[in-house]
């Protein structure tokens, strides 16, 4: 089966839906089907690679990656509304010269890329299967990013259209598929599919002399639907961790990093940033506790 594969983010950046695209990618592509992706410049959780004003292909792989320009930009409502649209027009600018694939998989975030999306699987006669990472316009309000308006009321509008159109919606938790169903989705549309591992699963149980029952570990994208600024708060607030001496890393960073670090109030808490390869294995070693939040 060719496979077109459209995210926002993809390898090599470290965090949030990049790597769980790829692996999904390189998963597909071990099981003999033919994937392509299409996607923006890296640029999350910051540009540290550059400016591309040009789109370009590359291999990442085996896979073939066609990487579109983007002007990115998260410090506000107005600058991720601009990011958002730099690679959606690119990428409808595209749609004559993809191929056409046996089936399109779009994953949300981009949600403005959902209108290209549609209109992809329309004028070539796709299917197209909705990769649900997030619940947008709901993800923006619930974390204050955008309020209820005229923009949110217009994105509402292409959350239904992408809703009826996508032939398929997979979605990572129960919460999402009972969000949707409350927005009249039907059931059959939905298929739950947990987001791939990122890291090889372990064959053996650890070996517990090295784990410190102490440490609680969250790992991964640092953003406003995470709360941790919140959850941080909360963990070194509390008595009995307090009594305890349970500590808290976070291993990864984000849009919210800062607003995170600013919250940390004791030495039982702190946010790494980006960790290489190595460090974050000894973490997942030593960590008695794995802690995923989402709000």
């Amino acid at each position: 089966m060719h496979i077109q594969l459209w995210s926002y983010n993809y390898e090599p950046e470290p965090t949030g839906i990049a790597p769980l695209s790829a692996a999904w990618a390189r998963a597909m592509s071990a099981r003999g089907h033919r994937v392509e992706v299409v996607a923006a410049h890296p640029h999350y959780p910051e540009p540290r690679w550059g400016t591309r004003l040009r789109p370009y292909r590359e291999e990442r792989d085996g896979i073939d990656v066609l990487r579109l320009p983007i002007w990115p930009g998260r410090g506000s409502a107005a600058a991720r509304i601009r990011q958002e649209l730099s690679f959606v027009t690119p990428l409808a600018a595209a749609i004559p010269l993809l191929h056409r694939p046996d089936v399109l998989v779009a994953v949300s975030p981009s949600f403005p890329g959902l209108g290209p999306a549609m209109a992809f699987s329309r004028l070539r006669r796709v299917p197209w299967v909705l990769w649900l990472q997030d619940v947008l316009p709901d993800g923006a309000i619930a974390t204050g990013v955008m309020r209820d308006g005229p923009i949110i009321r217009t994105a509402r509008r292409v959350e239904r259209a992408a809703y009826r159109s996508a032939a398929r919606i997979a979605v990572i938790s129960d919460s999402f598929r009972e969000n949707l169903l409350a927005k009249d989705v039907p059931d059959e549309k939905i298929v739950r599919v947990f987001n791939p591992a990122t890291r090889p699963v372990l064959d053996a149980p650890r070996a517990g002399g090295g784990v410190d029952d102490r440490l609680v570990l969250n790992m991964g994208n640092i953003g406003h639907t995470q709360n941790l600024a919140a959850v941080t708060r909360a963990f070194e607030a509390h008595p009995g961790l307090r009594d305890l001496g349970a500590t808290l890393t976070m291993a990864g960073d984000g849009v919210a990093g800062d607003e995170v670090r600013a919250a940390i109030a004791t030495d039982r808490a702190r946010v790494t940033g980006i960790v290489d390869s190595d460090t974050l294995e000894d973490l997942l070693m030593r960590a008695a506790v794995g802690l995923v939040t989402r709000l």
